[in-house]
């Protein structure tokens, strides 16, 4: 295949297979945050309780991905669909309960 062709042929996109808002979350951060004391700030397991408490129907698809390369002390670093569609893209370092609220009513409106 020439240059020219291949840049002339697209990829093909497919819809994603949930509903709702993509939020990333640094699995190294976590795991750090879990073995070098509070380990109660899961942010996972407090997303996904929340969300089913919530009455809007918020929906919010939470994957874990590898290092970000921030490594945040005694926090966890998050991005969301929102945050990286900016220029440039941002994302957020979460360090209590409160951080969290703050994004998920972010991720609300």
């Amino acid at each position: 295949m020439k240059k020219s062709d291949a840049a002339s042929v697209q990829l093909k996109s497919y819809p994603a297979p949930w509903k709702g808002q993509l939020v990333l979350v640094c699995s190294k951060c976590t795991r750090k945050l879990k073995h070098h004391g509070d380990g109660s700030l899961n942010v996972k397991r407090w997303l996904k309780t929340r969300q089913k408490a919530s009455k809007t129907g918020n929906k919010l698809k939470i994957v874990a991905i590898k290092c970000v390369k921030m490594c945040p002390k005694n926090g966890v670093t998050i991005a969301t669909q929102q945050q990286l569609s900016r220029k440039p893209a941002e994302v957020s370092i979460i360090r209590s309960e409160a951080d969290l609220e703050m994004l998920y009513q972010q991720l609300s409106s």
